[in-house]
C-alpha cells in the first residue's frame, strides 16, 4: 500500500492469543498486487504479548486492543466501525489464520464493482496446502433442516465461473458499507459461530446479493485457535444453534432437532464420537440461554422469520 493509492478496501482481522498466525496473513497482504488496502488488526484481550509484537513488526497496521476476548463478533465489529469511519467502499473480513493469493483482492473487488447488489462476496477458499476445498459456497438445505457446503475437503475444484450462494462464512468475506450500513453489523449474541450465517440471512432478505467468486482464492489453516473439530469447537458451533433457528425457521424446535439429530448421526458415521457431548452439551446451553433470554423480554420462541 503507498500514500497515493486511496483505500478501496479495509481488511479486519482479529487476533486472539495468535500472533504469529496473525502476521503470517499480514505478510500475504504485504504481497498483494493490489495496493488500495489498509488492514485493521484488532487484538481480542490477548494474553500472550500479541499486541506488542504485531505493533513492532507491522508499524504500518492500524492496531486495536480490547481488553477483553469481546468473542469474534464484537471484535470484528469493532474493527468494521473502525472501517466505515474510514468511508471505504469494501470491508474484508479475514480470518487470521487465512492467506491471500497476490491476485485475491483484486479479483473480488472486480467482481463486486461488476455487480450493483451483490453485498457480499466471497473467494475460494483451501486448506493452506492448496490441494482441498474448505469452502466454496454454501446453501440452505430443506431436509434435514440446515445447510449444505458441496465441495468440502474434494480435490476436485469447481469451475471458475461466478455464481450466487445462499451464505459466506467470516473466515473470508467481503462486504459492501451501504448492505452494512442499511442491515447493521455483526449480531453479537453470537460469540462465536453462526454471526457469519446471520449476517447472510439478513442480507438475503434485504434482497442482497451473496456470490462466491472461484478465481479469488484464499488458503485457510485451519482453526489455529481451537484446534480443527476440537471439543471446545464442536461445543461452541453447537451452542448458537437456537439462537439462528429460532430467529429464521417457521417451526424452529422440531428443526434444530432434527439437525442436531442429523449432525449426530453423521459424526457417529465417521466415527467421531468424541464430538457428540460437546454438541449436545452446547446445544443444551444455548437453548436454556435462550429460554431465559425471551423469559426477560416476553418474547415467542416460536417467531416466524
Amino acid at each position: 500500500m503507498t500514500a497515493e493509492t486511496p483505500v478501496r478496501v479495509a481488511i479486519v482481522i482479529v487476533n486472539w492469543n495468535r500472533a504469529h498466525d496473525t502476521a503470517r496473513c499480514l505478510r500475504s497482504l504485504e504481497s498483494s498486487r493490489f495496493s488500495g488496502w489498509s488492514a485493521i488488526v484488532v487484538d481480542n484481550g490477548s494474553t500472550d504479548g500479541s499486541a506488542q509484537f504485531l505493533r513492532e513488526r507491522f508499524p504500518t497496521v492500524e492496531l486495536v486492543g480490547n481488553e477483553r476476548n469481546l468473542g469474534f463478533a464484537g471484535g470484528t465489529n469493532v474493527g468494521i466501525e473502525r472501517a466505515l469511519a474510514q468511508a471505504v467502499p469494501y470491508i474484508l473480513l479475514l480470518n487470521n489464520d487465512a492467506e491471500l493469493l497476490p491476485d485475491t483482492l483484486s479479483v473480488l473487488l472486480e467482481a463486486a464493482d461488476a455487480r450493483p447488489r451483490a453485498g457480499i462476496v466471497s473467494p475460494l477458499i483451501l486448506y493452506g496446502d492448496g490441494r482441498r476445498i474448505w469452502f466454496a459456497g454454501a446453501y440452505r438445505r430443506r431436509f434435514p433442516p440446515g445447510f449444505s457446503w458441496p465441495g468440502y475437503g474434494s480435490t476436485r475444484f469447481p469451475c471458475l465461473v461466478p455464481r450466487r450462494i445462499d451464505y459466506a462464512t467470516g473466515c473470508a468475506m467481503l462486504l459492501r458499507r451501504e448492505m452494512l450500513q442499511e442491515i447493521g453489523l455483526l449480531d453479537g449474541a453470537y460469540f462465536m459461530y453462526w454471526e457469519d450465517m446471520d449476517l447472510c440471512e439478513r442480507a438475503r432478505r434485504a434482497g442482497w446479493e451473496i456470490w462466491l467468486i472461484p478465481k479469488a482464492v484464499v488458503r485457510h489453516h485451519v482453526s489455529s485457535t481451537l484446534g480443527e473439530w476440537s471439543a471446545e469447537k464442536w461445543y461452541h458451533l453447537a451452542r448458537h444453534i437456537p439462537t439462528f433457528y429460532l430467529r429464521y425457521y417457521r417451526w424452529p424446535r422440531p428443526a434444530m432437532l432434527a439437525y442436531a439429530g442429523w449432525v449426530t448421526v453423521r459424526e457417529l458415521l465417521r466415527g467421531n464420537r468424541r464430538c457428540i457431548a460437546p454438541l449436545w452439551r452446547g446445544f443444551r446451553d444455548g437453548w436454556r440461554k435462550e429460554v431465559r433470554a425471551r423469559a426477560r423480554t416476553n418474547g415467542d420462541g416460536n417467531r416466524t422469520g
